[in-house]
Formats: structure tokens, C-alpha cells, sequence
């Protein structure tokens, strides 16, 4: 247990005895030191004086103004009024009272404590702590920060989650210190007289207050990265992060730069990856791809200076913990005047090469480890890397965590401690290796026989079993069911399952819908509904509508919840022979870019394009070249920008071999496993897929819509579709060339009103690069001819003028 550095009590002791006490005596002592161990340090110090007859430590005892103290009383309770200093007397005990007790006192363990070691770390544990046994009082500033810069440079050298690349630090890194109980820090430089402040004086007491406890003692270091062959990139987030800035290199990975965010979050301290995303011009920065394997930053990153991510913590936790800790996290600049290692210390380089791969879900545990014995020869001794934290008791027998969470109440005026989950409404219960581990709603789902688990659920299973659990790659796309024939047998209770839990999904995501729509428009109604008695019936209709119409667009969650809906209903349906037929006839003629352009959201599918852009570079310059992309962009912008140009009639000129010979991977693998399903890839089953609805809109009509009126709706609809993907735009961006200055005044006009949508405002840029590339195409071409024409000029005009004048020439010599 912990003890702070409060205010020691001062004891002044004195005696009736001249030859026990000739002055009074002054000690400084805790205040929950016992009266037992003031006495035995009293006459410890009267022995070092060497005063005569002293006798043993049992023949004497303390009173205070009319009688003795119990041995076990705290010097605390002795009197509660506060008045400094305590004064105490000490007496010998009369001979019938005087008792032999079995033992000996110990007197080492008077000038030795027990010291805790918090240091800050750059890893997702943000705090190492050690607990020391055995420390001296007497030892110097200098001394525990000697035994504090060998535990830091240790767990550096072997801990998986450490992210400082320093792993060799001096005295010079260290800025700041403190002790629990105080409320001033104090800065630290090499050669200051605090160096010889002893840990006796820090604390305020000249003995020991117990055995068992421990006081702690806090610094605070300055950390550092290897820049070499890095690139630096800058945070953007509201909220509070120590450092705003990190370096990275070609190996450095999502995960690591989340777990970079982890330990500069200010708000808390723990806080774990999967609450953190990554955001880098509007795409988000996944921590796999859909092979499996981990992300790199790079790949998402093109620029090669100060680029901006922006971050997003998915809830905000309020978890300060100490007020020396939040202070540091806080304000970074808190010891920002003291002399320390300079270099940037928010840079970042990547892990070993030989870390072993691990799963951003696994969770950390952190403890106080405790050794026995100040100096130590052969340093501190190394842990074991990759395994939990062992927590013992001050006995030293090992304590066993069973992750049960327990609450006190109070029945009649008793105490009572239930388990938690006992008071929730809602939950799941799964009995597994013996155990009953409780999940609430939030975090637990039951699904077609299956238990679905948040991943803050998952941690607290790993913690309760005390293993690792495989996290399953969630696919996309359509579930490869092959197609049936005449000798396959459904049963008839999947198909009602299977219809009932289609059922329940869209019941839920409806549900869904208008909750997330009422809970956003709260604010909106309350504010409307104040001014809704001053304005007609017909516009407070309007009104309402509007306001459910803006909930419903600004809800991310919202289309997220039913696009994955959609998804997971189309992946369910089987394919009959006709529809086989259909994507056999399809997958072997010329898809255009109309099904190119559907497939922007294909996660699956753009991870293969991306990956047959990096090993063909020839066909990525030409597909730059032909739609006007920048080669320099990364593949994860360059992919969905291109196949948002596909929609666009901007490019119908574009040979359509480019994007055949993009596609002809995903076209042949997926034609070749057509009538076995099972047989193909993630990607090739979301190709698949896509091409699957595509097909379906483009077929004919319904049978309740006659086909005259689907051929006459059909042409007019294609226009409107053609106007809304860019060829309004073209008509209303202006051309100096050729538009005059009152036409050139009405287009702009329109166009302040179009560019509230993001989507012009996307084909508005789209249009804008190409004219660009255009013009700067052109101007080549006509240098090239100009060139062609010097040359011609040179070639063949001046021999011939030459000719000409010669005959000149030799006249008016002649003359």
C-alpha cells in the first residue's frame, strides 16, 4: 500500500530522567507511523549517544499528558487537534509491568523503505512502475535516479510495446520530479544541489513508518527517435495529444502509429488502439489489408513533408489519474525550460525487424514488479518479453485475477459486495472453460446461434481466460454458395432461419434509423418548436421534414448501417442457372465503365487493382495519362479516383483497353470459377457480386411495367443521369475562350449554388485537373512544332540565301 508524502508530525521527546534525555529531542515522523516504532527509533539514537544504563527497548514506554500509549496506537490519533509539535515523554516502565517479548526488533528496517518507481514511457502503457524494497533512507537524488535510468533503459531494450528509439539514456534526459503527496514538482539538472538531497529529507521523516508500504517517487524524461530515412507527419485532432508530431519510415505500420496516439493521449491514461482512427484526405487508414497482413502508413501517404492526419477517438475518456501524470500529458511544455537531450521528441521510427507480429486487441497489463536489495552489481535483472505482469502480494505469495467486477451496497446498514452484472437489465451470460462471464448488451449480440462480442468484450474474455482469441477476417461481398441442382438439398428450417434473421436485420436497422434521426434532431425540434405557434400549419410541416432530412444526411452511421445491411442481404441469394448464364455472357464480352464505376465502395476488389498498379508501373502512368490523375498520388487515393472518373462522361473518349487490361486478372479468375463458387477468392466473390446488381438493374423492367413505357423512361433517364455526373458541370463551369462576359457572370452565379454539394464540388476539381492537363498537353505539342519548324528553317532557307549572295559578295570585292 501506498503512503504519501503529507506533512510529517514533529515530535519533541523529553524526560523526567537527566540521564535519558539532556535536551529535548526533535523527530520527524508519518502519520501513520505507531507508537512502537517511535519508542524503537527514540532508543535506537539515545544507544548511538551511548548513554549509560540504557537497558533494553522493552523496559520503556511513552506517555502523554496523564498516561501511557498503547504500543500499537498511530501517532495520528494520539491527538487530533493539531498542534505542532507533539510533545511526548519518555519513562521507564515500572518493574511489575515490564514484559520480555519473544524476538527481536527490526532495526534495519527503521532507515529502510519501501520506494515505488513511476517513470514515463513512449509506449501505450504511457507509465512504467517498480516497486524497490530495501531503499535506504539516506540515499541521494543522484542515487535514484541512477536506479530509475536503468529500469527506463531495461524495459526500452525489452518491451514489445515500447516505441523510443533512445534505449541508452543519460542523466540529461531526465527534466522533471516529484513524490506522491506533494503538490510542487521540482526540475532536474546534472550537477545541482538537489543531486544531494536524501531520500530521508524528500520525504520528510527520519524513520520508516512500516514494513509493508511503499511511497513513490516520480520522474519525468525526455524521449527520442532515430530520424534517419523517416518522414515526418502531423497530427490534426481536437482532442489533447503531448506531442502533435511523428516520424516514420517505409516499415512503419497503422497499428504502431495508433499506438503512438495512444501514449500522447492526454485524457487518459490507457486508452486502446481500436478507439482510435486515422484519417488522411478523407480515407480512412486501415490497420490491415484485405490479405491480412498489416498496413503500412506510406502506402496511404503522399506526401513526403508535413502531411496531416487527422485523428478521431471514438469516445472520450476521463481518466486524469495522478495530478503529477496529468499535468505532464496535459501541458508538454511543463519543464520545457529545463536543460535536456535535444531532437524532436514526438519522432518515430520503426520496431525491430525481428518483433514478432502481434494483435493490437491483445491487452497489456501493468503491475509493480518488486526485487529485494538496493545495490545490485549486475544491474537490474531483465524480464521475460511477451509475458503478463505478475502482481504479489506484500507477503510475496502471487495474486490471481479473475477479471469479476464486484459492487458494495448496503442492506439495513450492513455492507454487502454483489457482482456488478447482478444490477443490468440486459445481457448475455457464455459458460465457457468452467466460467460464467457476463456481457451486456452493448457489448454482446446474438446472431444466428453465434455470440458477438465488442472489442472491449473480447479483452475482458482474453483476461478472464488468460489466452489469446484469433480475431476471424470479416469478408465482403457475396457468400460463395454454389449453384443448386436437382440433387442438392436445402432443409427447410435453414431457409426459415436464414428468412427470419434477414427479417430481424432490417427490422433492427429501421429501429436503428430512427433512433439515430430523433437523437440528432433533439436540439434542431426544441429550437423550432419555440417559433412553431407564430407560423402556419404547412411550413411547420416543411420545417419538420427538413430537420429529419438533415439528420438523416449528416448521419454517417446511418448509411453505414444499411449499406452493410444491403451487403449482407445480397450475399445470402443464390445464383440460378439463368442469372449464371447472364454473368458468363457478361464476364466474356467488354464490361463498360458504367460497372467500373459501381465498384468504388469494393474494398476487396480495389486492394487487387492497387496491387497490379504497383507491380505493372507502365499501365499506372497510362491510366494517370489517359484520366488526368496524379502519378504521385498514393494507390489508396489513386484507385477510388479513378473509378470515380469512370462515371463521368468527361471520359467517354478514353480507350476502354486500359481498364479491360486492369480487370483482366479479377475477369479470367472469376469466369473460370463461375459454376464452382466455393473456389473463389474474397475479391473475386465481391466482383462477383457487383457485377451480379449491376446486371439486375440493366435488365429488363418488372412485370408490372409495360415495355413501351420502360423504352421511353429509359432514354430520358440516362440523360438526367448523364447531366447529374458532370454534365451539368461542364455546361455551367465558364471557358474565358469562349463564354462572354455576361454569360461569364451567369454561369458563375449558378455556379455559387452547385458547389454546396460535395458531389459537383468533386467533378468542379475533376473538370478544372483536366483542363489543366489539357492546356499543359497542348503547350507541348506546340513547342514540339515550333522546334520542327526552326529546324526545317535551318536546314534547308539558309543554304539557299547563302547561294544567293555569294555572286554579291565577289562583285563588290572585285570593284
Amino acid at each position: 500500500m501506498q503512503y504519501l508524502a503529507t506533512s510529517a508530525l514533529s515530535v519533541s521527546i523529553w524526560s523526567s530522567d537527566a540521564n535519558l534525555a539532556e535536551s529535548r529531542l526533535l523527530v520527524r515522523a508519518h502519520a501513520k507511523a505507531t507508537v512502537a516504532r517511535l519508542l524503537l527509533y527514540i532508543h535506537e539514537t539515545l544507544r548511538q549517544r551511548a548513554v549509560v544504563g540504557l537497558g533494553s527497548v522493552h523496559d520503556y514506554e511513552l506517555h502523554y499528558k496523564f498516561g501511557p500509549l498503547p504500543p500499537s496506537a498511530s501517532l495520528v490519533s494520539i491527538d487530533t487537534s493539531g498542534v505542532s509539535p507533539l510533545r511526548l515523554r519518555l519513562e521507564k516502565k515500572p518493574p511489575q509491568n515490564t514484559v520480555v517479548e519473544a524476538g527481536t526488533l527490526d532495526l534495519d528496517a527503521l532507515t529502510t523503505t519501501n520506494v515505488e518507481f513511476q517513470l514515463n514511457v513512449l509506449s501505450t502503457e504511457k507509465i512504467l512502475s517498480h516497486v524497490e524494497r530495501g531503499v535506504p533512507l539516506s540515499s541521494t537524488l543522484s542515487k535514484l535516479r541512477d536506479t530509475a535510468l536503468q529500469l527506463v533503459n531495461e524495459y526500452e531494450n525489452t518491451a514489445l510495446k515500447n516505441i523510443c528509439g533512445v534505449k541508452d539514456h543519460t542523466g540529461d534526459d531526465f527534466v522533471g520530479f516529484n513524490v506522491a503527496g506533494k503538490s510542487q514538482p521540482m526540475t532536474l539538472s546534472p550537477g545541482s544541489d538537489s543531486d544531494d538531497l536524501k531520500l530521508c529529507d524528500i520525504l520528510g521523516i527520519d524513520f520508516a513508518p512500516n514494513d509493508v508500504d511503499h511511497c513513490t517517487l516520480m520522474f519525468k524524461l525526455k524521449h527520442d527517435q532515430n530520424l534517419e530515412n523517416a518522414v515526418s507527419i502531423e497530427f490534426v485532432s481536437d482532442v489533447t495529444l503531448s506531442m502533435n508530431k511523428m516520424v516514420v519510415t517505409a516499415d512503419t505500420t497503422v497499428l504502431e502509429v495508433k499506438e503512438f496516439i495512444c501514449s500522447v493521449y492526454a485524457h487518459a491514461l490507457r486508452l486502446a488502439p481500436y478507439d482510435v482512427k486515422l484519417i488522411y484526405k478523407g480515407q480512412l487508414l486501415h490497420e490491415n489489408n484485405y490479405a491480412g497482413s498489416p498496413s503500412k502508413v506510406l502506402e496511404y501517404i503522399s506526401d513526403s513533408r508535413n502531411a496531416k492526419v487527422h485523428v478521431q477517438v471514438s469516445q472520450d475518456y476521463n481518466e486524469p489519474g495522478p495530478g503529477f501524470w496529468s499535468e505532464l500529458f496535459s501541458n508538454s511544455d511543463r519543464f520545457s525550460f529545463a536543460e535536456a537531450r535535444g531532437g524532436q521528441g514526438g519522432s518515430f521510427a520503426s520496431r525491430r525487424g525481428s518483433d514478432p507480429p502481434r494483435s493490437h486487441n491483445q491487452p497489456t497489463l501493468t503491475g509493480s514488479t518488486e526485487t529485494s536489495g538496493f545495490e545490485r552489481a549486475t544491474g537490474i535483472r531483465s524480464r521475460e518479453t511477451g509475458k503478463q505482469t505478475e502482481y504479489m502480494t506484500t507477503s510475496g505469495r502471487q495474486i490471481e485475477r479473475t477479471g469479476e467486477t464486484y459492487e458494495k451496497v448496503m442492506v439495513s446498514g450492513r455492507e454487502y459486495f454483489i457482482q456488478a452484472h447482478n444490477f443490468k437489465l440486459g445481457g448475455n451470460v457464455l459458460d465457457i472453460c468452467g466460467k460464467r462471464i457476463f456481457f451486456s448488451d452493448e457489448d454482446s449480440r446474438v446472431d444466428e446461434n453465434a455470440l458477438y462480442l465488442s472489442p472491449r468484450a473480447m479483452a475482458e474474455l482474453e483476461l478472464r481466460l488468460g489466452c489469446l482469441l484469433v480475431r476471424p477476417q470479416r469478408g465482403i461481398g457475396l457468400a460463395p454458395t454454389p449453384t443448386l441442382h436437382t440433387d442438392d438439398v436445402l432443409p427447410a428450417v435453414d431457409l426459415e432461419e436464414e428468412r427470419f434473421a434477414r427479417v430481424k436485420s432490417w427490422i433492427e436497422t429501421i429501429m436503428k434509423t430512427i433512433y439515430l434521426m430523433l437523437r440528432n434532431s433533439v436540439l434542431p425540434f426544441i429550437i423550432f418548436l419555440q417559433i412553431a405557434n407564430f407560423i402556419p400549419t404547412g411550413y411547420i410541416i416543411c420545417g419538420v421534414l427538413l430537420i429529419l432530412g438533415r439528420a438523416l444526411w449528416s448521419s454517417t452511421e446511418i448509411w453505414e448501417s444499411w449499406r452493410e445491411l444491403l451487403a449482407n442481404s445480397n450475399a445470402r441469394v443464390l445464383l440460378t442457372d439463368s442469372e449464371a448464364r447472364q454473368l458468363e455472357f457478361a464476364l466474356r464480352e467488354r464490361l463498360n465503365r458504367e460497372f467500373y464505376a459501381t465498384l468504388k465502395d469494393a474494398l476487396a476488389v480495389k486492394e487487387v487493382l492497387m496491387q497490379r498498379l504497383q507491380t505493372i508501373g507502365i499501365l499506372r502512368h497510362a491510366i494517370a495519362s489517359e484520366f488526368g490523375l496524379e502519378l504521385s498520388e498514393s494507390l489508396p487515393i489513386f484507385v477510388p479516383q479513378l473509378l470515380e472518373r469512370c462515371a463521368s462522361s468527361e471520359f467517354n473518349d478514353i480507350r476502354a483497353e486500359l481498364l479491360d487490361r486492369l480487370f483482366e486478372p479479377l475477369r479470367t479468375q472469376t469466369l473460370r470459377n463461375l459454376r464452382n463458387l466455393h473456389a473463389l477468392s474474397d475479391p473475386e466473390t465481391e466482383f462477383l457480386t457487383y457485377l451480379r446488381d449491376y446486371l439486375r438493374q440493366q435488365s429488363t423492367t418488372p412485370w408490372y411495367k409495360p415495355v413501351f413505357f420502360a423504352r421511353m423512361i429509359r432514354v430520358p433517364w440516362r440523360r438526367v443521369s448523364d447531366f447529374y455526373n458532370g454534365g451539368l458541370m461542364r455546361r455551367v463551369v465558364t471557358d474565358p475562350r469562349c463564354d462572354g462576359v455576361l454569360l461569364g457572370l451567369l454561369k458563375n452565379f449558378v455556379l455559387f449554388f452547385l458547389l454546396f454539394w460535395p458531389s459537383f464540388q468533386t467533378q468542379f476539381e475533376d473538370i478544372m485537373a483536366r483542363r489543366l492537363f489539357d492546356r499543359h498537353r497542348a503547350d507541348e505539342s506546340r513547342n514540339s512544332h515550333v522546334g520542327q519548324e526552326l529546324d526545317q528553317t535551318n536546314d534547308q532557307d539558309l543554304p539557299h540565301d547563302a547561294a544567293d549572295v555569294l555572286p554579291e559578295a565577289r562583285e563588290l570585292l572585285q570593284e
